[in-house]
């Protein structure tokens, strides 16, 4: 992994965080000192209310515009992915769809 980001010269924007999404982000400011984040790509948890914990946290981190993306969105598997995209969605703007995965950008709130 860390191989990957170097070799794609994204080592100065990725910040390797180890632990579970959920503690890490009620930790964020101390573990990042508050660093605003472009883009989020959710694949821990398949299930509602993890889901949806992890978006309600890591929501107010991300930058207007920022990205916001579920994994596994199409996954029958999966079906809280999709249940949970429906309650969030309308905190969304520009939203795409791409095999499993779906998409928005952040909505500016004033």
């Amino acid at each position: 992994w860390k191989a990957n980001i170097n070799r794609l010269g994204l080592s100065d924007n990725v910040i390797p965080l180890r632990g579970y999404a959920g503690d890490v982000l009620r930790n964020w400011k101390e573990l990042t000192g508050g660093v605003q984040i472009d883009m989020v790509f959710n694949d821990s948890s398949h299930c509602l209310p993890s889901i949806l914990s992890e978006f309600v946290l890591v929501y107010p981190w991300v930058k207007e515009k920022g990205v916001i993306s579920f994994h596994d969105f199409t996954h029958n598997d999966y079906p809280d992915v999709r249940k949970t995209w429906a309650l969030v969605e309308t905190m969304l703007f520009d939203k795409n769809y791409f095999n499993s995965i779906a998409l928005g950008r952040k909505v500016h709130i004033q």
